[in-house]
């Protein structure tokens, strides 16, 4: 059976698809994981890897089947070159049957400049890798912040069976990540417990997009959250970001799946 690969920016982004990932282990799914960033923003790198490979190991995923790239946290718009070029590697490498990743939705600047280096990474192979986004949080349609739930797009919304047991693994899974219990993440750790047994964790086809648009009119959370203002990103950055790519031979509309 062919692998799966699953993308993350930061050490604790895999609680968006906790269920999910233990439904293919149970199922004897061959599970990848990689994160880009070295989570060290406001903690030591050592200390998220070690929250996230606790997780892990609850989840019966072997640590040679991850992958921990080293990007520096809240700085991976200035190595999306690079970052696109090592997600390639690996694609070629493992050869996923699938791909998931983050949605672009203007949560974090990290987490939309992954999802962005995860499409372009997969789209370069042919037939092309079915790759997967899934929400952790935005500012849709409200000027707080908006958490587990998808900016709408021409694409189905699927939802991932969670069961009550899933909902509590998920949660005991959730106090791992002691270093981030500030900010943002510990409003998203005391939702995934949450998630209605008959709702699941949503999750979707990436659809086509034109990255050089913000993900959502207004502003985006990451310009406007005092925490990620410090990181100094707007969403012209990331087009700037876009644009470059553009230059180097790459389309900014992304079209994924078969």
């Amino acid at each position: 059976m062919s692998p799966v690969l699953f993308v993350f920016a930061h050490q604790d982004d895999e609680l968006a698809y906790l269920g999910l990932m233990r439904r293919m282990v149970r199922e004897g799914r061959d599970v990848r994981v990689v994160w880009v960033t070295d989570g060290a923003f406001t903690t030591s790198a050592e200390a998220r890897r070690e929250e996230s490979l606790k997780t892990m190991r609850m989840l019966g995923i072997e640590e040679e089947r991850l992958l921990f790239l080293g990007y520096p946290d809240g700085r991976s718009i200035h190595f999306s070159l690079p970052i696109i070029e090592r997600l390639s590697e690996l694609i070629e490498e493992i050869d996923p049957a699938e791909i998931y990743t983050l949605a672009f939705e203007g949560g974090h600047p990290d987490h939309d400049l992954v999802h962005f280096a995860a499409v372009i990474a997969a789209g370069r192979r042919e037939p092309r890798i079915p790759i997967f986004e899934t929400s952790l949080y935005n500012s849709f349609m409200t000027h707080a912040v908006r958490f587990n739930r998808l900016v709408p797009a021409e694409a189905e919304t699927r939802h991932s069976p969670l069961s009550w047991e899933d909902a509590l693994f998920k949660l005991r899974a959730a106090f791992n990540y002691k270093s981030q219990m500030r900010g943002p993440s510990i409003f998203n750790l005391l939702c995934v417990g949450r998630r209605r047994p008959g709702r699941g964790e949503p999750y979707r086809e990436v659809p086509p997009r034109d990255y050089l648009q913000p993900p959502h009119e207004g502003k985006l959370f990451y310009e406007k959250f005092y925490l990620w203002r410090k990181l100094c990103v707007s969403f012209a950055d990331f087009r700037d970001t876009v644009e470059r790519f553009i230059r180097n031979g790459g389309n900014r509309k992304t079209t994924c799946g078969a």
